[in-house]
């Protein structure tokens, strides 16, 4: 696929990755939010670029959609704040959806769910009340789409980031009998998981159809699939402290995207683990060893964070950052 233009003058260079999975039984959400004080303390900390929660892990919206859930405990629009205080301080922002794992849906809608080749939706045994694959082979294709519509036309956002693809096989009716049509053999595991690519290749075409069509000039991120595929750039997820990355992953695929020809970006996290680890604080040298190596290799930098459930952003978290964002800036 060719990809778009983007303005490499343009690109962000000091961004914030802004989680915001909030279980159903916090009842003040947002309750302590500021939308002014938000975005000062993010333009205080250098930053130009956020992604932000339109839609969590739970399958939960932070503003008033028509289409999904809402958090229970909310009673602001969070998403529609943060825009435009964020936008004040003339600091872009994305969009967060969760594509791949939908806790709320799935339990409204077991046909939404992956059924994997014994029969089963929720594995119940293994991830108890855990997270649910979705399938977008399914009406959860649409009933996402139709939200990251609704997103695009309310807000002015300047991007979307869509994360947890699943490319795991699915043996639902739906995708049989797709296979069925396609000549696939579903007893091949193979063949099985090439048409879930398949599948997911069609919706991440299907999304940049709807951008298209809405008439926005946005980024588009589609977390888990490949970097070749992005239309717009390159968010390279890597968390060093985490064993699932470690810290000789960055090194050889930064230079993979070095040759791809598109903006691009580190995301690191300020957690001493991995994503989540809320009380975990990594040392400004950590920080710095990844910063400094995202622009060593030509990139911009991100660094992973996660609001608490009332709303504030933890002082010491972004002093942290701005320190680190201050001396990437001298270098600029």
């Amino acid at each position: 696929m060719e990809t778009e233009k983007v303005n490499w003058r343009k690109f962000p260079r000091r961004a914030i990755h802004l989680d915001f999975h909030t279980m159903p039984g916090v009842y003040d959400v947002g309750r302590d939010f500021n939308s002014k004080e938000f975005a000062r303390t993010l333009k205080d900390t250098g930053v130009d670029y956020i992604t932000v929660f339109a839609r969590c892990n739970l399958g939960f919206a932070y503003y008033p959609t028509e289409i999904g859930i809402v958090h229970p405990g909310l009673r602001i629009d969070l998403l529609g704040q943060m825009v435009e205080a964020c936008h004040a301080e003339g600091i872009e922002v994305a969009a967060y959806f969760n594509a791949g794992i939908d806790h709320e849906h799935a339990l409204q809608h077991r046909d939404w769910v992956k059924v994997n080749k014994e029969g089963q939706v929720y594995r119940y045994d293994v991830m108890g009340y855990g997270f649910r694959d979705m399938c977008l082979n399914t009406g959860y294709g649409g009933h996402l789409l139709a939200m990251i519509e609704e997103v695009i036309q309310r807000y002015p956002v300047d991007g979307i980031f869509l994360d947890c693809f699943d490319l795991s096989p699915c043996y639902g009716v739906e995708c049989l009998d797709g296979m069925e049509k396609l000549g696939l053999d579903p007893f091949d595991e193979q063949q099985v998981g090439e048409y879930c690519h398949i599948i997911t290749d069609n919706f991440r075409r299907d999304v940049e159809e709807l951008v298209e069509r809405t008439g926005k000039d946005i980024k588009k991120y589609f977390n888990g699939l490949s970097y070749r595929c992005q239309p717009t750039h390159v968010e390279i997820e890597v968390l060093p402290t985490d064993s699932y990355w470690g810290y000789d992953y960055m090194p050889w695929v930064i230079r993979y995207v070095r040759t791809l020809d598109k903006p691009y970006f580190t995301m690191t996290g300020r957690f001493h683990k991995s994503w989540g680890d809320l009380g975990g604080l990594r040392t400004e040298s950590s920080i710095m060893f990844d910063l400094y190596n995202s622009i060593a290799n030509g990139g911009t930098c991100s660094v992973g964070d996660h609001m608490h459930p009332r709303g504030k952003l933890e002082p010491d978290v972004y002093g942290l950052i701005s320190k680190g964002y201050a001396k990437i800036k001298e270098l600029e």
